[in-house]
């Protein structure tokens, strides 16, 4: 049978926009603008409760989902772990492997692997796929919500809507950024700002020091805290797009990491709070960073 995507709400704060980019960009099933121009073509646009297959444009309130082929849709195995840090009927929290797509074209995603992970529901609204209710970048690593049933989907949906989830991040800034602040620069001309406060600094032989910097980005706009550390002249360690001149060992992965979420229930209206320390390949090449500068003699204090 066909796949149905959960319904997806447009925002109230969203300008209006054509549909085949806004679906890309905002539901983890539509992996790019041209898929969600070939479903609306093939009739598997459903708007505001009548199918589409002329182009559209969507705006605040809008309602929307797409049917996809089933063979659109394989459970795949990933050789990554994917620890579970909270799990019920109608939602799980997992932690996402840095390098691992949330979803895409692409069969090794974390969308095709979650069968594998998730423990089926039983309650009556149950969806057809477990379903990430937010992304994270490939490159980046750590806790994201799913959805099982539909209650959850759309409580979850709403919840994100309305800025009512807190995400926290770690990250790895190059430089000894100090204190604590808040960013607020615009990000692609739209409102965007993000508290930080830095946990602590390492020594490093390469780079001087790096710092450890606890992020909450207070809104949602696409790579925020990437661009915000820049903006700041710290950005973060291994990122390659928004670096400038400094030197920034790319090739070792980039050290952002979704450590912890805070939101309320959708069914249960439970106050969730979970949280998942950076993985181990995260935190010892920060560590090598740190011994090389002990083996080198020098003599920088902390």
């Amino acid at each position: 049978m066909p796949t149905v995507t959960p319904e997806h709400v447009v925002p109230a704060e969203t300008e209006s926009t054509r549909l085949d980019y806004y679906a890309s960009q905002t539901m983890p099933e539509i992996a790019s603008a041209t898929q969600a121009r070939k479903l609306r073509r093939a009739g598997g646009l459903v708007l505001n409760g009548e199918v589409r297959t002329d182009p559209a444009m969507v705006g605040p309130g809008d309602r929307f989902h797409f049917v996809l082929p089933d063979s659109k849709r394989r459970v795949v195995a990933v050789p990554e772990p994917i620890p579970v840090v909270y799990e019920d009927e109608h939602l799980a929290v997992i932690v996402k492997p840095a390098g691992l797509r949330t979803s895409g074209h692409q069969r090794r995603t974390l969308t095709n692997a979650l069968p594998t992970v998730i423990q089926p529901s039983t309650e009556p609204d149950v969806l057809n796929w477990p379903h990430p209710v937010h992304r994270l970048d490939i490159r980046t690593g750590g806790l994201v919500i799913c959805a099982k049933t539909a209650r959850a989907n759309v409580g979850l949906g709403r919840a994100f809507q309305h800025r009512e989830v807190q995400k926290r991040y770690i990250a790895v800034a190059i430089g000894r950024l100090e204190g604590s602040g808040r960013i607020e620069e615009p990000v692609e001309g739209r409102d965007a700002r993000t508290r930080f406060a830095v946990l602590r600094h390492v020594p490093s032989h390469m780079l001087e020091w790096l710092s450890w910097v606890r992020c909450w980005p207070e809104t949602g706009r696409n790579h925020q805290i990437r661009r915000h550390l820049a903006h700041l002249g710290h950005p973060i360690l291994g990122d390659d797009k928004y670096t400038g001149e400094i030197d920034n060992v790319a090739k070792k992965g980039l050290f952002l990491w979704a450590e912890g979420v805070e939101f309320t229930h959708p069914v249960t209206n439970e106050a969730m709070s979970l949280a998942a320390d950076p993985s181990r390949r995260f935190t010892r090449y920060v560590n090598w960073h740190r011994d090389r500068w002990r083996d080198s003699g020098d003599v920088r204090t902390r």
